[in-house]
């Protein structure tokens, strides 16, 4: 087809211009570059294009299938069975903690409370949703409730474990002293606070009056 075109153009050169040998030595001159140009820049252009794309598509391909579950052999099937070793090791943990003795509490990095057990619940005697948030601070007696708000967001804004002592008034009005014992936790983009978990042991309620 492009010969056939070529051949065409040539023919309509020569019976406009004339059949000379200069006009003749143009033409084939032009059509001697125009199959430089095809042979160095334009096949070799494509076929660089060809190649690039066939790789990429390759890649993707890659890409994709091994972001979809394939049956325990793709990134996404390692990413589900650490998620999942994740989930039943906080699982097992907090079901242990729930049954301890001793009150255990998580907060989130904010330092508002998103879980604790039964014995913080009996403590208090109030429910998991009267203590989550910030509803603990409803229990913290008044003398102390300031003083505790503070320290506990200076342990935030400067991402520091928290130890301290306050009152607290269960919803019965029994004040018990109770010693606060908070740990960062650090999992987050470069080291940073994803929360606190802690726990509360009861003291001699002169310890909190002094």
């Amino acid at each position: 087809m492009t010969l056939f075109i070529l051949a065409n153009s040539f023919v309509d050169f020569i019976n406009y211009w004339g059949p000379t040998l200069e006009n003749i030595g143009k033409i084939i001159f032009a059509i001697a570059g125009l199959f430089s140009l095809i042979k160095w820049v334009i096949i070799p252009i494509k076929k660089f294009i060809r190649k690039i794309f066939l790789e990429d598509r390759e890649k993707l391909d890659f890409i994709y299938k091994e972001l979809k579950p394939n049956g325990g052999g793709s990134i996404k099937d390692h990413i589900n069975l650490i998620r999942d070793s994740v989930l039943r090791t906080e699982i097992w943990q907090k079901t242990r903690l729930s049954h301890e003795n001793l009150p255990y509490f998580d907060t989130n990095a904010h330092g508002k409370i998103i879980w604790v057990n039964k014995a913080f619940m009996r403590i208090l005697n109030a429910s998991e949703s009267d203590i989550l948030g910030y509803g603990i601070r409803n229990f913290i007696d008044n003398r102390d409730k300031n003083r505790v708000i503070k320290e506990w967001d200076e342990s935030l804004d400067k991402s520091m474990d928290l130890r301290t002592s306050f009152r607290i008034k269960d919803s019965n009005g029994k004040i018990r002293c109770m010693e606060c014992n908070a740990l960062a936790v650090r999992g987050g983009k470069d080291g940073e606070i994803i929360g606190y978990t802690g726990v509360l042991v009861e003291k001699d309620i002169t310890d909190c009056e002094n």
